[in-house]
C-alpha cells in the first residue's frame, strides 16, 4: 500500500494529465497527494462555489462581499473546535466581533421581497460556505505548498469541475438559450480566467513565497471592494446598520488575524 501511494495517480490521472499540460505545468503528483487535491477540490470548487453563487442568486454581491469579510473569523473557529487550536484572548474577541457584525449584516440588509424574497437564506448559504471553505483549507493547506500553483489549480479545477456535472444536470429543465450569447460568454470566460484559475494561482502563489499573515491581511480587501464593485456597478442598495456592520467585521478579523494568522485563510477570488 505504501508503494501504490508513492505512485503518480491513476482514474482520474488522464483528465489531470490533459489539464496541466493545457496550463503547461506537468509536475508529477503522487498518487496520496492527487486525493487530498482530488477531496480540496470538491470542498473547494464544487462545495463552496455551489453554495456561494446560489447564496449570491438569492442574496445580493453587497451581502456576499460584506459576509465574506467574516471568513477568517469563522475559519478560526473551526480549527479551535476540531483541531484544539489554541486562541488568544485577543482572537476570541476578534472572532466575536466578526459574527456579530455578521448578524448584523444579514439584519440590516433591506430586504425587498418583490426583488430578494430569500434574501436571508442567501446570506445564510454565503455563511455555510465558509465553513466549507475552512474544511478545504484543513485539507489543503499542507498540500498545496508542495507544488506549483498551476498544478494545484489544475488538479483541483478537474475534479470540481467533474463534480459540477451532476449538479448541473439537477438544472437541466431550466435550461434555455442565452439572451445575449456574447455578454453571456465573455461573462462566464471572465468567471473562469479571474476566479477560478487566476485568483487561485495568485493566492496559492502568495502562500509559497510570502508569511501566511500578509496573504490572509489581502481577506481584509474583499468587502471594501466588493461593496464599491455592487454601489458603483451593480447600482445595489446598502444600508446604514449594514455599512457599520461591515466595520466591525473588520475590526474584528484584524484583530483575529494578528492574533491566530496561520488559520485566516481565505480565496482571493
Amino acid at each position: 500500500d505504501g508503494i501504490r501511494d508513492r505512485s503518480p495517480s491513476r482514474g482520474l490521472g488522464d483528465v489531470y494529465k490533459r489539464q496541466l499540460l493545457f496550463t503547461g505545468t506537468t509536475e508529477a503528483v503522487p498518487r496520496v497527494d492527487a486525493r487530498r487535491f482530488a477531496l480540496g477540490g470538491l470542498l473547494g470548487v464544487t462545495g463552496y462555489f455551489a453554495l456561494e453563487n446560489v447564496g449570491v442568486a438569492w442574496s445580493t454581491a453587497t451581502d456576499a462581499a460584506l459576509l465574506g469579510a467574516a471568513y477568517p473569523a469563522i475559519i478560526v473557529t473551526m480549527d479551535v473546535l476540531l483541531n484544539r487550536a489554541m486562541v488568544s484572548r485577543r482572537a476570541g474577541v476578534g472572532i466575536g466581533l466578526a459574527f456579530v457584525g455578521a448578524v448584523g449584516i444579514v439584519a440590516g440588509a433591506p430586504i425587498d421581497l418583490t426583488v430578494t424574497p430569500l434574501r436571508v437564506w442567501g446570506d445564510l448559504l454565503i455563511l455555510a460556505s465558509a465553513v466549507v471553505w475552512g474544511f478545504y483549507t484543513f485539507v489543503s493547506r499542507d498540500v498545496v505548498r508542495r507544488y506549483r500553483p498551476l498544478t494545484t489549480v489544475a488538479y483541483q479545477d478537474a475534479a470540481g469541475a467533474l463534480a459540477f456535472v451532476p449538479l448541473m444536470l439537477l438544472e437541466a429543465p431550466t435550461w434555455r438559450p442565452w439572451q445575449a450569447p456574447l455578454a453571456t460568454g465573455l461573462a462566464l470566460a471572465a468567471l473562469t480566467v479571474l476566479c477560478s484559475i487566476g485568483a487561485m494561482a495568485l493566492y496559492t502563489q502568495g502562500m509559497r513565497h510570502l508569511p501566511t499573515q500578509t496573504v490572509a491581511a489581502s481577506i481584509n480587501l474583499m468587502p471594501v471592494f466588493g461593496l464599491a464593485i455592487a454601489a458603483l456597478v451593480l447600482r445595489e442598495s446598502v444600508s446604514v446598520i449594514q455599512l457599520l456592520s461591515g466595520i466591525v467585521v473588520i475590526a474584528g478579523v484584524l484583530l483575529t488575524g494578528q492574533s491566530d494568522p496561520e488559520a485566516a485563510e481565505h480565496p482571493v477570488g
